[in-house]
């Protein structure tokens, strides 16, 4: 039980969610209806999620290991790492999962003929990492790249099957640049609302990042000013969702418009109004659990999509 809490297992959920869908109800269909053979067969395409999951779990992992002393003061009840599991047992579910994840690496590279795939594992581990250890305390630079990392679950998908989506803008070039179009704006998407939580998590953490030397965007440029950024990154949300409205609408189905009022306006429109009045670690919560919503739902879009 405390080890999937340890590797967020509802996060995780989202990631496997996310590119699965990508997978089998965009790309894979499409691919069918072309006769364009997909770079990864089925079971391999199973691996490759398993290799990303493996990936995000470590990253959790590096994260709290290294973030005691703060998580003993912005959540003391919710602390696994050396109070539920010891760090030396931490230290080694990291190191397994790390493990199994270059392994599976290996295996997709020279099973699918891409030994480029090999070197992205240890650079992505690599780079977590460093994230935990010294760029997160950074001013927006750790939100930066948390969201980065978040957009690239379905940019590494996109980047895996290529090959494929090149062959399919000469045998379909406006269904490619459909398809090109839906995995741009699900990045965007992923990006503006990981960015968005990851400044409301800051402004939750302020008491644990003061006491820890920690130097995140409400501590360095004041709470007034990470709540107006929060807001404008939430700004920059709903100008997408327009795009997507009447710019898009000939990719997204009609019935996607109630959807997204119920799903995806609404609660943004709620969020903003809590981050006015928000003062609170529990405010704060409540608002990054409504953003986590948001991420859910967006992903769910995935079903009204017609190419």
């Amino acid at each position: 039980m405390y080890f999937f809490k340890l590797v967020r297992w509802p996060n995780l959920l989202i990631v496997l969610l996310t590119q699965y869908l990508i997978f089998f109800r965009l790309l894979n269909p499409v691919f069918q209806l072309n006769k364009i053979q997909p770079q990864l067969n089925t079971d391999q395409f199973l691996f490759f999620i398993l290799t990303t999951l493996c990936v995000t779990a470590c990253g959790y992992i590096i994260n709290d290991l290294i973030d005691q002393k703060t998580d003993a003061i912005n959540k003391p009840q919710k602390r696994i790492v050396g109070v539920h599991i010891s760090t030396q047992v931490s230290n080694w579910l990291y190191i397994t999962l790390a493990v199994i994840g270059f392994f599976l690496a290996l295996y997709l590279a020279f099973a699918t003929d891409n030994l480029e795939w090999l070197f992205l594992y240890p650079v992505i581990s690599l780079f977590l990492i460093v994230y935990s250890s010294h760029l997160k305390q950074k001013p927006l630079v750790g939100n930066l790249i948390v969201a980065l990392l978040c957009s690239g679950v379905t940019g590494i998908v996109w980047i895996a099957e290529m090959k494929s989506i090149q062959l399919l803008s000469m045998k379909a070039p406006l269904v490619s640049h459909k398809l090109t179009v839906i995995l741009i704006w699900y990045m965007v998407f992923a990006f503006l609302a990981t960015l968005f939580r990851e400044i409301i998590k800051d402004l939750q953490d302020v008491e644990g990042d003061q006491l820890t030397n920690c130097r995140t965007v409400p501590i360095a440029w004041g709470v007034p000013k990470a709540k107006l950024l929060a807001l404008c990154i939430g700004g920059l949300l709903v100008v997408l969702l327009f795009v997507q409205f009447f710019v898009l609408q000939n990719i997204f189905q009609r019935s996607i418009l109630l959807y997204s009022l119920l799903a995806l306006f609404i609660p943004l429109a709620v969020s903003f109004q809590r981050i006015v009045v928000a003062s609170t670690t529990k405010d704060y919560w409540w608002i990054s659990q409504l953003i986590k919503l948001i991420l859910i739902n967006g992903v769910l879009l995935l079903f009204f999509i017609r190419l």
